[in-house]
Parts: C-alpha cells; sequence; structure tokens
C-alpha cells in the first residue's frame, strides 16, 4: 500500500512529465524495472463445469522466438526480456534495470498479465492478452470497462485503447477510440506528445458472474478475429 501511495505522488493530473520522474524511489544500483514480452504470445481463458478458473498466457516472446526450434517445437528468446545492459532498451523499446540483470536461477520481467478478478472470494472475471508491452494496458481497460463502466464484455474489448509506456514517451491512441480533438489537444497542452497507434493488444476474457448471478459470457478480441468456444 505505500508503494502504490508513492507511485500515485509521482502523478500530476497538471502537466507530463519526464518519464524518469515516474521511477520508483530505488537504490542507484537498482534503477526502476520496466517490463517487456510478446509477438509469439498467446493467451487463453477457462472456466469449467465445476466452477474451476484458470487464465494461461504462454509466450516464445518476439515472432518464432529465437527462430530455432528443436523437434518441432520453436525455442523461445526470453533472454529479450532480461536487460542486456542497464538502461539499454529491449525490443519493445523497454528500458531495463539492475535488478533484471541476467543470472543463475533468475526470471525476466514480463508483461504478461493472466488475471482472475474477486469479488467477496468468488471469481468474476477472467482475463489477458496477447501484444507485448501493450498486453498490460489493454487488459486493464478492458477490466475496467466491465467492473467499473458497466460494459458488456464484447463493447469494452472492441472500443479503442489508448497505450504509454514511458519509453517511447508518446501517448498511442488507436484510430478506432474516436477521442475527441479537443480532449488530444488538452493532452497535447499538459505537454503529452500523442501518435496514432495501429492496434493495441489482443484480449480474451470470461465475465463469470452479472452481479451475484452465475452467468458465464465470453469474448475474443475483435483485433485478432478470433471467436470464444465452449458450450
Amino acid at each position: 500500500e505505500s508503494r502504490i501511495r508513492a507511485r500515485a505522488s509521482l502523478i500530476s493530473l497538471d502537466e507530463a512529465r519526464d518519464p524518469e520522474r515516474y521511477a520508483f524511489p530505488l537504490e542507484v544500483s537498482d534503477p526502476d524495472i520496466v517490463q517487456s514480452d510478446n509477438a509469439g504470445t498467446s493467451h487463453f481463458c477457462v472456466v469449467d463445469a465445476e466452477g474451476n478458473v484458470a487464465a494461461v498466457t504462454t509466450t516464445v516472446n518476439l515472432p518464432f522466438g529465437a527462430r530455432y526450434s528443436v523437434g518441432g517445437a520453436p525455442m523461445n528468446d526470453e533472454m529479450d526480456d532480461f536487460a542486456r545492459k542497464v538502461g539499454e532498451a529491449n525490443a519493445f523499446r523497454l528500458i531495463g534495470g539492475a535488478r533484471n540483470l541476467p543470472g543463475p536461477g533468475k526470471r525476466p520481467v514480463s508483461t504478461m498479465s493472466p488475471t482472475i478478478v474477486f469479488l467477496e472470494d468468488q471469481p468474476i472475471l477472467c482475463i489477458g492478452a496477447s501484444g507485448g508491452s501493450r498486453i498490460v494496458t489493454a487488459t486493464q481497460q478492458v477490466a475496467m470497462g466491465v467492473l467499473f463502466e458497466g460494459l458488456n464484455l464484447d463493447w469494452a474489448m472492441a472500443r479503442g485503447r489508448i497505450h504509454h509506456q514511458a519509453n517511447p514517451n508518446t501517448l498511442g491512441i488507436e484510430s478506432r477510440a474516436h477521442i475527441p480533438n479537443e480532449a488530444i489537444t488538452y493532452l497535447e497542452q499538459l505537454g503529452h506528445r500523442v501518435e496514432t497507434m495501429a492496434f493495441s493488444a489482443n484480449v480474451q476474457a470470461i465475465s463469470i458472474r452479472d452481479g451475484k448471478t452465475p452467468r458465464l459470457v465470453a469474448a475474443s478480441d475483435p483485433r485478432k478475429g478470433g471467436i470464444p468456444a465452449g458450450k
């Protein structure tokens, strides 16, 4: 909770700040860690007849991973999720910190976000995405649309999204987002560099309850052309 407060205190509603201002106060030898992942990534959500829930994200990282296969299985290139050098960007232009340098027994940071949301100890939403550095913002925006705006799952998933990852210091807006020009002008006045974003991540989700009533509703992101399956 204290770390959440510390992070919130760094954010200003009056101006866009340099990305370095948003870093957690860490030791000099441990600069802020930024996450990474994707393009050989898949996510699926499952709810079975007994109410068991699974949110699963798998990845080989970049397309075709290491571009090398063993026994017909592609090898991953997850080493790119480690920081090759402190302050150096990976394939998704995310900056790595000292704590994310490669080492024995270590696991690289990742933007994979398989998520199960609970209300009063009952699962109400299973969600996740594929799409590299855009996974977190896409998953968050769809979940917030369902949980806080009362949108149905299909609409929450289909509507346009925005994305910012500090580096590059640009605010990406999907063309389908239909954000008013006045809002974009306001963001630019605050200091944001706004650009059109070709696409967001691909979200998969299952809404498990309507309030306290069990009711399964599944949706697949129209950006990828998938459809939910099951009965």
